[in-house]
């Protein structure tokens, strides 16, 4: 997942916006959560947090998250912590770090929309898939007419499938035009 000047994406993100863009599209609030650190039980995160405060102990919460976080995420977490920046790393609460850290285990997200089509990197539609002879690529209906590749009515999670199936369909397709 990558954090970009528009919002989220990357691949995660391009595989589960094929669910999602239905919801969107009929106006529905999508809400997410990320987990920023998905390798650390909330234990574990706890832990590392105390060292993280136990190394800057006297200085500001919003000098202590540099090991951490990226740091143009860091005020995004300030802000939504509500921890006062300028409180003491060794003067925030147990019940401050817990929020901390229930922040960073279910980061929220609100989905507003998808890049739209003149950006996207994953398409949905096109001609359906049971109209084309698998065989051939050749349309059912029409005689001559061959498919391949992004027109056809098939996608899938990120990963190179979708290049896959525009390689293969379209060599199908060009041995039998």
């Amino acid at each position: 997942m990558l954090f970009t000047h528009f919002g989220i994406s990357g691949p995660v993100i391009l595989s589960g916006s094929s669910y999602i863009v239905k919801n969107i599209k009929n106006s529905e609030k999508i809400n997410i959560a990320i987990d920023l650190k998905p390798s650390l039980s909330y234990d574990t995160l706890d832990a590392r947090i105390l060292r993280e405060f136990k190394e800057f102990t006297n200085k500001d919460f919003r000098n202590s998250l540099s090991n951490l976080l990226p740091k143009s995420l860091i005020p995004v977490i300030i802000k939504l912590s509500c921890i006062d920046p300028y409180k003491k790393v060794n003067e925030v609460t147990k019940e401050e770090r817990k929020r901390l850290i229930g922040l960073l285990k279910s980061f929220p997200f609100t989905v507003k929309g998808t890049r739209g089509f003149n950006e996207a990197i994953i398409t949905q539609g096109g001609v359906c898939v049971k109209d084309i002879n698998p065989a051939t690529m050749e349309s059912k209906h029409i005689k001559g007419l061959f498919f391949a590749g992004e027109v056809i009515d098939v996608d899938a999670l990120t990963g190179g499938y979708n290049l896959q199936v525009a390689w293969s369909t379209g060599w199908l397709a060009g041995l039998n035009v």
